[in-house]
């Protein structure tokens, strides 16, 4: 009964960001990439070995990527395709035959019932509307529902079975518990990848090279962890991968701050500037220039830079801190106390706009200290 809603949402959101005209094509390409919009016939012929594969993670989580890299497919012929659209085949025409097999089993009715729950509830991500990224491991556990309730099913028609029903009344529940047991044992391991950012991180880059993302957030995470040498060859990674990836080029310049290479960062900064000038308004870039500036010794720019940017957020403590350790730098205390003092009253985690390291004390210090 809810399902209507989605569709709904995103014809009402269509039609709002498009003042109040409805076009049909507009709704399905609501999310789409703007820069390289997947063509909508690409997306579904792709989405039948996308569904396939999630299938295969419900029954063996194999494989599992917080930021899977997918192959595009554009024909129906190609062999990864034929195989994917066997198997659903397979799996549909087996439910609709035990169904019709066993009319009054309301377990049968079930198994067909939760077979198309499968294919209904992932036709959302995966056919009605182009979503930028190919494939993603969480769109599939409203579908699994449908075969852990087929699965459940099947055991239990096994567990009843006339077919040798001694053997049939141990095999099931054995199978179960020796099922539970791999399952736990796949989600042990699994868990050791997630057990710090570092280690997820570098297992995303390695099934994923290609993304830009998984390498900017390694970056993060190596950043986090005080390897910004490590965290710094991340970052060239994304943005060869996407050089319009913002958020990398920033985190590409703190860090440059925090090894000691103000020029360099300087340098990354006023590219960001030139590739995308909307970068002007993020407070975070105006910081970064106002650091890079102060690290080569261009105190007086650096000083305006500041300035702007604590009239424009006033609050913000990073701006403050960065001003009040330069004045520090160049011998005017009373400036410096004032600022620092500010920015001690707002630091707090809550108050900070931008934080691309745990502690981003060191990158300011080495602003001041080592022009």
């Amino acid at each position: 009964l809810c399902l209507p809603i989605v569709p709904v949402l995103v014809i009402l959101t269509s039609v709002a960001q498009h003042d109040g005209e409805f076009i049909l094509a507009n709704a399905f390409n609501i999310v789409n990439s703007r820069d390289d919009p997947l063509d909508h016939w690409h997306y579904l012929v792709t989405q039948v070995t996308v569904v396939t594969a999630y299938l295969q993670r419900i029954f063996w989580p194999t494989g599992l990527n917080i930021d899977p890299e997918w192959p595009l497919y554009r024909s129906l012929v190609e062999t990864p395709v034929l195989i994917a659209a066997a198997v659903l085949g397979a799996l549909t025409a087996s439910a609709w035959w035990i169904w019709r097999s066993r009319p009054t089993d309301a377990r049968s009715s079930i198994v067909f019932v939760f077979t198309l729950w499968f294919f209904v509830t992932v036709s959302v991500s995966s056919g009605l509307v182009p979503l930028p990224d190919l494939m993603a491991d969480h769109r599939s556990y409203l579908p699994s529902i449908g075969i852990f309730t087929l699965v459940a099913c099947l055991f239990d028609v096994l567990r009843n079975s006339r077919w040798q029903p001694a053997v049939a009344r141990t095999l099931a529940p054995a199978t179960a518990v020796l099922g539970l047991g791999a399952l736990a044992w796949a989600s042990h391991a699994r868990n050791e990848v997630w057990r710090s950012n570092v280690t997820l991180w570098e297992d995303t880059v390695a099934k994923s090279p290609g993304k830009y993302r998984p390498w900017g957030n390694l970056g993060v995470a190596y950043s986090n962890s005080g390897r910004d040498e490590d965290a710094v060859k991340c970052y060239h990674a994304a943005l060869k991968i996407e050089p319009k990836f913002q958020t990398g080029r920033l985190n590409l310049s703190n860090s440059l701050l925090c090894l000691n290479r103000p020029k360099d960062s300087l340098d990354n900064t006023i590219k960001t500037i030139q590739i995308d000038r909307t970068a002007l308004s993020n407070p975070r870039v105006i910081l970064l220039l106002g650091c890079g500036l102060a690290g080569v010794a261009r105190y007086d720019e650096a000083i305006s830079v500041l300035k702007d940017l604590i009239a424009a957020v006033p609050d913000d403590p990073e701006a403050h801190k960065a001003l009040g350790l330069i004045y520090r730098h160049i011998d005017r205390p009373r400036l410096a106390m004032e600022h620092l003092q500010r920015a001690e009253k707002l630091q707090n985690p809550d108050a900070r706009l931008w934080r691309a390291r745990k502690d981003s004390d060191s990158s300011l210090k080495n602003v001041a200290s080592n022009p």
